[in-house]
Parts: structure tokens; sequence; C-alpha cells
């Protein structure tokens, strides 16, 4: 019968690992001693004791994990004659499995894949992200697998938005796939779709668990969503307040965007500012065929205006 040796991702970490090996096996503690002589790093002392905390950091993740490994290959090389080149049909591993199998097979020592692995992670000076998708379409849904298969490549954070590749921006945002993906991962999970307010962004965190919550496309046109207070406000005290951040949105795009570019983006922002006016898809149609921003500003300043009087005719028919 054949044999495989097949060594573990990173995410199978876990305070006391290696522990009782190191205890029982010369040999272990000789790879514990290794590793930590490697990294300058009493990273054994971390795998027994912990915390936690520093365990899981991907620069200290991986290399216990490898040490480990290759402990366990080594004892049972001492203490039950294994020899890989005879025993095993094949040396395998996932991600961070792979050096652990490299170094099982003697194409790399146990103390240059120790330092590998630490280089590796610390030439990412910032938090690695990732945003994923519920899947391509309700016949292929893999955010768990992709999250799982991201935390195991040393991700430190992931933002799921559960809406389908093929779904796009139509349908419900189905919570549910975030909750899924709190559940399948150590690592902070962002939650992304149908966010419009500070509520619904609560009651995302309630229902999924998650860590955050990122708001894109529900803040077009509606800046004040970050802002908890607007929804305690009064309509006439809201209208005012969307007054002077609209203002003050048009006069900071031409501060400091050139012309063009200053024009295209009031033109995008304040057809976004249309939602909710009367006659805003003939707003829109006007905005878009203006030809500078003192232009632009009095198409929609003139819809903004009959707003407060809803029963008027559009300023186009007046």
């Amino acid at each position: 019968m054949s044999r495989a040796f097949v060594f573990p991702g990173q995410g199978s970490q876990a305070v006391g690992m290696g522990a009782d090996l190191a205890l029982a096996f010369v040999t272990a503690r000789d790879v514990f001693h290794e590793v930590d002589e490697a990294l300058k790093q009493n990273l054994s002392k971390l795998m027994r004791e912990g915390p936690e905390s520093d365990l899981v950091l991907t620069e200290n993740a991986q290399p216990a994990l490898m040490a480990v490994s290759l402990a366990v290959m080594r004892v049972l090389q001492a203490e039950a004659g294994l020899d890989l080149a005879r025993d095993a049909a094949f040396v395998a591993g996932h991600s961070l499995g792979e050096y652990s199998a490299l170094a099982a097979a003697g194409a790399l020592s146990i103390s240059d894949t120790a330092r590998l692995l630490r280089a590796m992670r610390q030439s990412i000076a910032v938090p690695f992200t990732i945003k994923i998708r519920g899947g391509w379409d309700d016949l292929h849904l893999n955010a768990v697998e992709v999250a799982r298969m991201a935390e195991s490549e040393g991700v430190d954070a992931i933002t799921v938005h559960p809406r389908t590749r093929s779904q796009r921006f139509t349908g419900k945002a189905p919570w549910a796939i975030i909750a899924e993906v709190v559940e399948a991962v150590r690592i902070p999970v962002t939650g992304n779709g149908d966010v419009h307010s500070m509520a619904e962004a609560r009651s995302m965190v309630a229902e999924t668990g998650c860590a955050s919550v990122m708001i894109g496309r529900g803040a077009l046109g509606s800046p004040w969503i970050f802002d908890e207070s607007f929804d305690t406000l009064d309509a006439d005290a809201q209208r005012a307040y969307k007054d002077r951040i609209i203002r003050r949105h048009m006069a900071l795009i031409q501060e400091h965007c050139f012309d063009r570019y200053a024009m295209s983006q009031m033109k995008k922002h304040l057809a976004w500012y249309t939602e909710g006016l009367a006659h805003a898809t003939d707003c829109r149609a006007r905005i878009f065929q203006t030809r500078s921003p003192a232009e632009v500003w009095e198409v929609f300043q003139e819809y903004w205006e009959a707003s407060v009087r809803p029963s008027e005719p559009s300023p186009t028919l007046a």
C-alpha cells in the first residue's frame, strides 16, 4: 500500500502545540531549538504558552506549524525507522505545508525554511486584506472555501460581499453567507452589502457576527450615512444638513481637481444627490448636458429648491 505524507497549512496552530512531543522526545526538542536559533526568537515558548493573539500572527504561526510538522517527521524517523524515500509515494502540503514538505524531503534545511517563512511575511509591511463575493453564481457559492484558503495563506482580514458575481448589484444581499464565513475563519471579517444607514450596519453586525461593516454604493449621494445623528434630525434639519454637505463637497471638487475632471466629478456626484428630489430624472438629464461647473450647479439648484415645493411642475416645463 502506498503512503503519502501531507503537511497542514496555516490555521491549525494552537497554544500548546508540540509541547507533549518536546517532553517525550529529544529529537523534537532539537528541531524546536534549531528553529528558535534560526529566527533569533523563543518561538517554542510562544508555542507552549502563548498568548494565542501572538501565535496566530502569520509571521509566528507559519514557522511554528512547520516546526511541529518537521519534529513529528524527525521523531518518526528516529523512533520508527521511517525512510521517506522508501516509505512515501509522495510528500506534499497545503499552502505553508508545501514548505514543510520541502524541508521533510531534504530540499530545504529546517533553519532555511523557518527564515524563508518569516521573511515572506515580513516583506509585507501593512495588513494584507482581501474582498470576496459569495461565489460566481447560486450554483457555485464558495465564499467559505475561499476565505479558509486566504486565511491559510496569511491574509489578515477579509471583506465579504455576499452577492455572487452573476448577481452583480441586483436582488438582496444574503447576509447569511457573511455569517458562514465568520464561523469558518479566525481572522476578522468585514460585512458588505445592502447597508444604507447606521441602523442597518448595526443589524448586519448583530445578524452575522462580523467585526466591522464596509459601506460602498450606499454612501453614494448619501455621505451623511456615516453620521449617526442624522437620523435623529427632523425633515428641515436634515435638508439643511444635506445642503451644507453638498455645497462643501462641490467646493472641494473644484478646489482639488483640474477643470475637466472637476466637471465630470460634479456631474456624477450631483446626479447621485438628486435621489429623492422631485423630477429627479429630468434633473439628471439636464445635468449631463451642461458645459461648465457654474451651469451644472445652477441646474442642480433649480431642482433642489423646487423640491421644497414638490407640487410645482418640473423646472424644465416652468
